[in-house]
Protein backbone atom coordinates (compact mmCIF):
# COMPACT_ATOMS: atom_id res chain seq x y z
CA UNK A 1 0.00 0.00 0.00
CA UNK A 2 1.35 3.43 -0.95
CA UNK A 3 2.05 5.92 1.87
CA UNK A 4 -0.74 8.17 0.62
CA UNK A 5 -3.18 5.30 0.78
CA UNK A 6 -2.04 4.46 4.33
CA UNK A 7 -2.65 8.04 5.43
CA UNK A 8 -6.04 8.03 3.74
CA UNK A 9 -7.01 4.70 5.32
CA UNK A 10 -5.99 5.93 8.79
CA UNK A 11 -7.89 9.17 8.30
CA UNK A 12 -11.08 7.42 7.18
CA UNK A 13 -10.93 4.92 10.04
CA UNK A 14 -11.07 7.62 12.69
CA UNK A 15 -13.07 10.41 11.09
CA UNK A 16 -16.56 10.59 12.67
CA UNK A 17 -18.24 11.44 9.37
CA UNK A 18 -20.07 8.88 7.23
CA UNK A 19 -17.82 8.87 4.17
CA UNK A 20 -17.36 6.51 1.23
CA UNK A 21 -14.83 6.79 -1.61
CA UNK A 22 -15.58 5.29 -5.02
CA UNK A 23 -13.13 5.08 -7.95
CA UNK A 24 -13.78 6.14 -11.55
CA UNK A 25 -15.48 2.80 -12.22
CA UNK A 26 -17.95 3.49 -9.42
CA UNK A 27 -16.49 0.82 -7.12
CA UNK A 28 -15.87 1.32 -3.39
CA UNK A 29 -12.21 1.86 -2.50
CA UNK A 30 -12.21 3.25 1.04
CA UNK A 31 -14.78 4.27 3.62
CA UNK A 32 -14.90 5.50 7.21
CA UNK A 33 -15.73 3.23 10.10
CA UNK A 34 -18.88 5.35 10.55
CA UNK A 35 -19.88 4.39 7.01
CA UNK A 36 -19.45 0.70 7.82
CA UNK A 37 -21.59 1.00 10.94
CA UNK A 38 -24.14 2.98 8.94
CA UNK A 39 -24.66 0.18 6.40
CA UNK A 40 -24.31 -2.60 8.98
CA UNK A 41 -20.98 -4.10 7.80
CA UNK A 42 -18.10 -4.87 10.16
CA UNK A 43 -15.18 -5.09 7.69
CA UNK A 44 -14.48 -3.03 4.56
CA UNK A 45 -12.98 -6.11 2.92
CA UNK A 46 -16.53 -7.46 2.57
CA UNK A 47 -17.67 -4.60 0.34
CA UNK A 48 -14.45 -3.24 -1.23
CA UNK A 49 -14.94 -3.28 -5.00
CA UNK A 50 -18.72 -3.12 -4.75
CA UNK A 51 -20.48 -0.66 -7.07
CA UNK A 52 -22.56 2.32 -5.97
CA UNK A 53 -25.86 0.54 -6.46
CA UNK A 54 -24.73 -2.64 -4.69
CA UNK A 55 -23.50 -0.71 -1.64
CA UNK A 56 -26.64 1.45 -1.51
CA UNK A 57 -28.78 -1.67 -1.72
CA UNK A 58 -27.66 -2.39 1.86
CA UNK A 59 -29.71 0.62 2.95
CA UNK A 60 -32.95 -1.19 2.02
CA UNK A 61 -34.04 1.70 -0.18
CA UNK A 62 -34.71 0.19 -3.59
CA UNK A 63 -35.43 3.51 -5.28
CA UNK A 64 -32.24 5.06 -3.92
CA UNK A 65 -30.16 2.05 -4.94
CA UNK A 66 -31.66 1.95 -8.44
CA UNK A 67 -30.84 5.62 -8.96
CA UNK A 68 -27.23 5.27 -7.80
CA UNK A 69 -25.90 4.26 -11.22
CA UNK A 70 -27.57 7.24 -12.91
CA UNK A 71 -26.30 9.55 -10.17
CA UNK A 72 -22.74 8.35 -10.66
CA UNK A 73 -23.03 8.80 -14.43
CA UNK A 74 -24.32 12.36 -13.93
CA UNK A 75 -21.34 13.28 -11.69
CA UNK A 76 -18.88 11.65 -14.09
CA UNK A 77 -20.22 13.53 -17.12
CA UNK A 78 -20.99 16.90 -15.52
CA UNK A 79 -18.11 17.03 -13.02
CA UNK A 80 -20.59 18.64 -10.65
CA UNK A 81 -21.40 17.89 -7.03
CA UNK A 82 -24.74 16.16 -6.57
CA UNK A 83 -26.76 16.78 -3.39
CA UNK A 84 -29.80 14.82 -2.25
CA UNK A 85 -31.86 14.67 0.93
CA UNK A 86 -33.37 11.36 1.94
CA UNK A 87 -34.94 9.51 4.85
CA UNK A 88 -33.05 6.27 5.34
CA UNK A 89 -33.71 3.42 7.71
CA UNK A 90 -30.58 3.02 9.85
CA UNK A 91 -30.57 -0.66 10.71
CA UNK A 92 -28.21 -0.53 13.74
CA UNK A 93 -30.40 2.14 15.37
CA UNK A 94 -33.69 0.62 14.24
CA UNK A 95 -35.15 3.94 13.04
CA UNK A 96 -35.45 6.26 10.05
CA UNK A 97 -33.18 9.29 9.92
CA UNK A 98 -32.87 12.18 7.50
CA UNK A 99 -29.58 12.70 5.67
CA UNK A 100 -28.12 15.21 3.26
CA UNK A 101 -26.14 13.09 0.79
CA UNK A 102 -23.37 14.97 -0.98
CA UNK A 103 -21.47 13.28 -3.83
CA UNK A 104 -18.32 15.24 -4.75
CA UNK A 105 -16.23 14.37 -7.86
CA UNK A 106 -12.45 13.80 -7.45
CA UNK A 107 -9.93 14.79 -10.13
CA UNK A 108 -6.27 14.07 -10.74
CA UNK A 109 -3.66 16.83 -11.10
CA UNK A 110 -4.20 16.86 -14.85
CA UNK A 111 -7.98 17.22 -14.43
CA UNK A 112 -8.95 13.62 -15.13
CA UNK A 113 -12.00 12.22 -13.31
CA UNK A 114 -10.83 9.76 -10.64
CA UNK A 115 -13.92 9.00 -8.62
CA UNK A 116 -16.43 10.29 -6.07
CA UNK A 117 -16.43 10.95 -2.35
CA UNK A 118 -19.87 10.51 -0.82
CA UNK A 119 -20.76 11.96 2.58
CA UNK A 120 -23.93 11.38 4.57
CA UNK A 121 -24.75 14.30 6.90
CA UNK A 122 -27.28 13.36 9.58
CA UNK A 123 -29.84 16.19 9.82
CA UNK A 124 -32.33 14.32 12.00
CA UNK A 125 -31.64 16.09 15.28
CA UNK A 126 -31.75 19.54 13.67
CA UNK A 127 -34.97 18.81 11.78
CA UNK A 128 -36.65 17.29 14.83
CA UNK A 129 -35.70 20.32 16.89
CA UNK A 130 -37.05 22.68 14.22
CA UNK A 131 -40.21 20.60 13.86
CA UNK A 132 -40.77 20.57 17.62
CA UNK A 133 -40.29 24.34 17.83
CA UNK A 134 -42.67 24.97 14.93
CA UNK A 135 -45.14 22.47 16.35
CA UNK A 136 -45.13 24.15 19.75
CA UNK A 137 -45.44 27.62 18.27
CA UNK A 138 -48.45 26.64 16.14
CA UNK A 139 -50.34 24.57 18.68
CA UNK A 140 -49.69 26.93 21.57
CA UNK A 141 -51.21 29.77 19.54
CA UNK A 142 -54.32 28.19 18.02
CA UNK A 143 -57.56 28.93 19.91
CA UNK A 144 -59.01 25.46 19.30
CA UNK A 145 -58.47 22.87 22.06
CA UNK A 146 -55.90 20.37 20.85
CA UNK A 147 -54.20 17.37 22.44
CA UNK A 148 -51.59 15.04 21.00
CA UNK A 149 -51.96 11.28 21.50
CA UNK A 150 -49.14 8.82 20.86
CA UNK A 151 -49.53 5.32 19.43
CA UNK A 152 -50.13 3.96 22.94
CA UNK A 153 -53.16 6.28 23.19
CA UNK A 154 -51.49 8.42 25.85
CA UNK A 155 -51.78 12.20 25.84
CA UNK A 156 -48.28 13.65 25.50
CA UNK A 157 -49.25 17.28 24.95
CA UNK A 158 -52.21 19.61 25.20
CA UNK A 159 -52.32 23.29 24.32
CA UNK A 160 -53.55 26.15 26.54
CA UNK A 161 -56.98 26.11 24.86
CA UNK A 162 -57.43 22.41 25.81
CA UNK A 163 -56.33 23.02 29.37
CA UNK A 164 -58.74 25.94 29.63
CA UNK A 165 -61.65 24.00 28.08
CA UNK A 166 -61.30 21.07 30.48
CA UNK A 167 -60.21 23.36 33.36
CA UNK A 168 -56.85 21.76 34.02
CA UNK A 169 -53.72 23.63 35.08
CA UNK A 170 -51.21 21.49 33.18
CA UNK A 171 -50.79 18.78 30.57
CA UNK A 172 -49.83 16.06 33.06
CA UNK A 173 -53.06 16.35 35.03
CA UNK A 174 -55.18 16.31 31.86
CA UNK A 175 -53.22 13.35 30.47
CA UNK A 176 -53.64 11.34 33.69
CA UNK A 177 -57.38 12.01 33.93
CA UNK A 178 -58.33 12.17 30.25
CA UNK A 179 -60.18 8.85 30.17
CA UNK A 180 -61.92 9.64 33.46
CA UNK A 181 -63.59 12.69 31.95
CA UNK A 182 -66.04 10.89 29.68
CA UNK A 183 -69.54 9.69 30.48
CA UNK A 184 -70.38 5.98 30.33
CA UNK A 185 -73.52 4.48 28.87
CA UNK A 186 -76.30 3.46 31.30
CA UNK A 187 -75.70 -0.14 30.26
CA UNK A 188 -72.31 0.07 31.96
CA UNK A 189 -70.37 -0.04 28.68
CA UNK A 190 -67.55 2.44 28.83
CA UNK A 191 -67.53 5.28 26.33
CA UNK A 192 -63.75 5.15 26.68
CA UNK A 193 -63.87 1.77 24.94
CA UNK A 194 -65.62 3.47 22.03
CA UNK A 195 -63.10 6.33 22.05
CA UNK A 196 -60.23 3.82 22.03
CA UNK A 197 -61.81 2.22 18.93
CA UNK A 198 -62.01 5.66 17.30
CA UNK A 199 -58.34 6.27 18.09
CA UNK A 200 -57.43 2.92 16.52
CA UNK A 201 -59.51 3.74 13.44
CA UNK A 202 -57.84 7.14 13.13
CA UNK A 203 -54.38 5.58 13.33
CA UNK A 204 -55.45 3.19 10.55
CA UNK A 205 -57.33 5.59 8.25
CA UNK A 206 -55.80 8.94 9.16
CA UNK A 207 -59.03 10.71 10.14
CA UNK A 208 -62.08 10.35 12.40
CA UNK A 209 -64.75 12.79 13.60
CA UNK A 210 -67.49 12.17 16.16
CA UNK A 211 -69.46 13.77 19.01
CA UNK A 212 -68.91 12.98 22.67
CA UNK A 213 -70.19 14.32 25.96
CA UNK A 214 -67.07 14.96 28.03
CA UNK A 215 -66.57 16.19 31.57
CA UNK A 216 -64.46 19.08 32.83
CA UNK A 217 -62.00 18.67 35.70
CA UNK A 218 -64.86 19.78 37.98
CA UNK A 219 -67.12 17.03 36.61
CA UNK A 220 -69.34 19.35 34.55
CA UNK A 221 -70.80 17.96 31.27
CA UNK A 222 -69.14 19.35 28.16
CA UNK A 223 -70.60 18.53 24.70
CA UNK A 224 -67.80 18.43 22.15
CA UNK A 225 -67.02 17.50 18.59
CA UNK A 226 -63.81 15.46 18.48
CA UNK A 227 -61.70 15.43 15.30
CA UNK A 228 -58.76 13.02 15.10
CA UNK A 229 -56.01 13.60 12.51
CA UNK A 230 -53.03 11.28 12.09
CA UNK A 231 -49.61 12.76 11.38
CA UNK A 232 -46.07 11.27 11.14
CA UNK A 233 -43.82 11.76 14.12
CA UNK A 234 -40.20 10.56 13.94
CA UNK A 235 -40.52 6.85 13.15
CA UNK A 236 -44.13 6.53 14.23
CA UNK A 237 -47.50 8.26 14.01
CA UNK A 238 -49.43 10.44 16.43
CA UNK A 239 -52.93 11.83 16.56
CA UNK A 240 -53.92 15.45 16.85
CA UNK A 241 -57.18 15.46 18.81
CA UNK A 242 -59.21 18.63 18.33
CA UNK A 243 -62.09 19.23 20.76
CA UNK A 244 -64.66 21.79 19.66
CA UNK A 245 -66.94 23.15 22.38
CA UNK A 246 -70.50 22.87 21.03
CA UNK A 247 -72.25 24.74 23.82
CA UNK A 248 -72.20 28.07 21.99
CA UNK A 249 -72.02 27.02 18.34
CA UNK A 250 -75.67 26.34 17.68
CA UNK A 251 -74.79 22.79 16.64
CA UNK A 252 -75.17 21.07 19.98
CA UNK A 253 -78.95 20.81 19.90
CA UNK A 254 -78.88 18.56 16.85
CA UNK A 255 -77.12 15.74 18.64
CA UNK A 256 -77.15 16.35 22.40
CA UNK A 257 -80.87 15.55 22.48
CA UNK A 258 -80.13 12.26 20.74
CA UNK A 259 -77.53 11.27 23.29
CA UNK A 260 -79.37 12.47 26.41
CA UNK A 261 -80.97 9.05 26.80
CA UNK A 262 -77.48 7.57 27.08
CA UNK A 263 -76.46 9.79 29.99
CA UNK A 264 -76.38 7.88 33.31
CA UNK A 265 -77.89 10.79 35.30
CA UNK A 266 -81.12 12.81 35.00
CA UNK A 267 -80.99 15.53 32.33
CA UNK A 268 -83.58 18.00 31.11
CA UNK A 269 -84.03 20.85 28.60
CA UNK A 270 -85.43 24.32 29.36
CA UNK A 271 -86.16 27.07 26.82
CA UNK A 272 -85.35 30.77 27.20
CA UNK A 273 -88.78 31.33 28.78
CA UNK A 274 -87.82 28.93 31.58
CA UNK A 275 -90.22 26.25 30.29
CA UNK A 276 -89.26 22.59 30.55
CA UNK A 277 -89.68 20.85 27.19
CA UNK A 278 -87.62 17.64 27.19
CA UNK A 279 -85.68 15.19 29.37
CA UNK A 280 -83.76 11.95 29.10
CA UNK A 281 -84.98 8.46 29.90
CA UNK A 282 -82.89 8.36 33.07
CA UNK A 283 -84.88 11.30 34.49
CA UNK A 284 -88.14 9.51 33.75
CA UNK A 285 -86.97 6.36 35.56
CA UNK A 286 -85.24 8.23 38.39
CA UNK A 287 -88.44 10.01 39.48
CA UNK A 288 -90.81 7.15 38.74
CA UNK A 289 -92.71 8.57 35.76
CA UNK A 290 -94.02 6.56 32.82
CA UNK A 291 -92.92 8.85 30.00
CA UNK A 292 -91.02 12.01 29.14
CA UNK A 293 -94.29 13.88 28.59
CA UNK A 294 -95.40 12.96 32.09
CA UNK A 295 -92.09 14.19 33.52
CA UNK A 296 -92.46 17.54 31.72
CA UNK A 297 -96.06 18.00 32.84
CA UNK A 298 -95.56 16.94 36.47
CA UNK A 299 -92.01 18.20 37.06
CA UNK A 300 -92.93 20.45 39.99
CA UNK A 301 -94.44 17.45 41.81
CA UNK A 302 -90.91 16.06 42.32
CA UNK A 303 -89.83 19.17 44.21
CA UNK A 304 -91.31 20.27 47.57
CA UNK A 305 -93.18 23.57 47.60
CA UNK A 306 -90.48 25.10 49.78
CA UNK A 307 -86.71 24.62 49.55
CA UNK A 308 -84.64 24.07 52.75
CA UNK A 309 -83.63 27.77 52.79
CA UNK A 310 -87.31 28.79 53.12
CA UNK A 311 -87.67 30.00 49.50
CA UNK A 312 -90.50 28.85 47.25
CA UNK A 313 -89.40 26.25 44.74
CA UNK A 314 -91.10 27.88 41.75
CA UNK A 315 -89.39 31.22 42.47
CA UNK A 316 -85.96 29.66 42.91
CA UNK A 317 -86.32 27.67 39.67
CA UNK A 318 -86.92 30.91 37.73
CA UNK A 319 -84.01 32.62 39.49
CA UNK A 320 -81.52 29.86 38.72
CA UNK A 321 -82.67 29.40 35.12
CA UNK A 322 -82.32 33.14 34.51
CA UNK A 323 -78.81 33.01 35.95
CA UNK A 324 -77.93 30.05 33.73
CA UNK A 325 -79.15 31.81 30.57
CA UNK A 326 -77.21 34.96 31.45
CA UNK A 327 -73.91 33.41 32.56
CA UNK A 328 -73.85 30.16 30.57
CA UNK A 329 -73.11 28.04 33.62
CA UNK A 330 -74.32 27.63 37.17
CA UNK A 331 -74.01 24.93 39.83
CA UNK A 332 -76.08 24.57 43.00
CA UNK A 333 -77.73 22.11 45.39
CA UNK A 334 -81.46 21.42 45.11
CA UNK A 335 -83.98 19.47 47.11
CA UNK A 336 -86.17 17.20 45.02
CA UNK A 337 -88.58 14.57 46.25
CA UNK A 338 -90.03 11.31 45.01
CA UNK A 339 -93.68 11.09 43.99
CA UNK A 340 -94.27 9.63 47.46
CA UNK A 341 -92.77 12.71 49.07
CA UNK A 342 -89.41 11.28 50.19
CA UNK A 343 -86.63 13.93 50.01
CA UNK A 344 -84.03 13.59 47.25
CA UNK A 345 -81.07 15.96 47.72
CA UNK A 346 -79.29 16.68 44.42
CA UNK A 347 -76.60 18.81 42.88
CA UNK A 348 -77.74 20.56 39.67
CA UNK A 349 -75.54 21.88 36.87
CA UNK A 350 -76.93 24.34 34.31
CA UNK A 351 -75.21 24.60 30.92
CA UNK A 352 -76.34 27.06 28.27
CA UNK A 353 -76.61 25.63 24.74
CA UNK A 354 -77.93 27.00 21.47
CA UNK A 355 -80.78 25.51 19.44
CA UNK A 356 -82.08 27.07 16.24
CA UNK A 357 -80.28 30.27 17.15
CA UNK A 358 -81.99 30.51 20.54
CA UNK A 359 -80.40 29.91 23.97
CA UNK A 360 -81.60 26.88 25.89
CA UNK A 361 -80.47 25.27 29.14
CA UNK A 362 -79.34 21.72 29.77
CA UNK A 363 -79.74 20.67 33.42
CA UNK A 364 -77.83 17.69 34.77
CA UNK A 365 -78.48 16.28 38.24
CA UNK A 366 -76.44 14.19 40.64
CA UNK A 367 -78.17 12.21 43.38
CA UNK A 368 -76.64 13.16 46.75
CA UNK A 369 -78.57 10.72 48.94
CA UNK A 370 -75.68 8.29 49.40
CA UNK A 371 -73.31 11.16 50.08
CA UNK A 372 -75.66 12.57 52.71
CA UNK A 373 -75.90 9.14 54.37
CA UNK A 374 -72.13 8.94 54.59
CA UNK A 375 -71.91 12.49 55.95
CA UNK A 376 -74.59 11.69 58.54
CA UNK A 377 -72.79 8.52 59.64
CA UNK A 378 -69.46 10.33 59.93
CA UNK A 379 -71.03 13.14 61.94
CA UNK A 380 -72.73 10.59 64.22
CA UNK A 381 -69.43 8.79 64.78
CA UNK A 382 -67.68 12.10 65.43
CA UNK A 383 -70.30 13.11 67.99
CA UNK A 384 -70.07 9.71 69.69
CA UNK A 385 -66.28 9.97 69.84
CA UNK A 386 -66.37 13.33 71.57
CA UNK A 387 -69.12 12.19 73.94
CA UNK A 388 -66.95 9.27 75.02
CA UNK A 389 -63.91 11.53 75.26
CA UNK A 390 -65.73 14.04 77.44
CA UNK A 391 -66.89 11.33 79.91
CA UNK A 392 -63.32 10.24 80.71
CA UNK A 393 -62.10 11.16 84.24
CA UNK A 394 -58.94 12.65 82.80
CA UNK A 395 -59.78 14.07 79.40
CA UNK A 396 -56.99 13.99 76.88
CA UNK A 397 -56.16 17.48 75.68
Amino acid sequence: MLPTECYLKTLLEYVPNILGMFDKEGELVFCSDSFLRFIGISDIAVIRGWTFEKVYALLNDEEFANGAKEAFAFIQQSSETKTDERRIFVKPEGRFKTFTIESVPMFSDNGMFEGVIVSFLDKTAVLEKETAEQFNAVFEAIPLACSIVDSSRRIVYCNPAARALFRFDNTQDLAEQFYEHRLDYPSGESINTEIAKMFDAAFETGFQRFHRMCLTEDGDPLPTEMTLVRFPWKDDFRLAVFNRDLRETGESGSWVAAMLDNAPFPCAYWNKNYELFDCNQTAVQFYGFNSKDEFVQRFYEVSPEWQPDGKRTIEKVAKYLKLGIETGYHRFEWMHQTLDGDPVPTEVILIRLVKNGEPILLTCEQDLRELRKVEFRLEKERTLFFDILNTQPNPVS
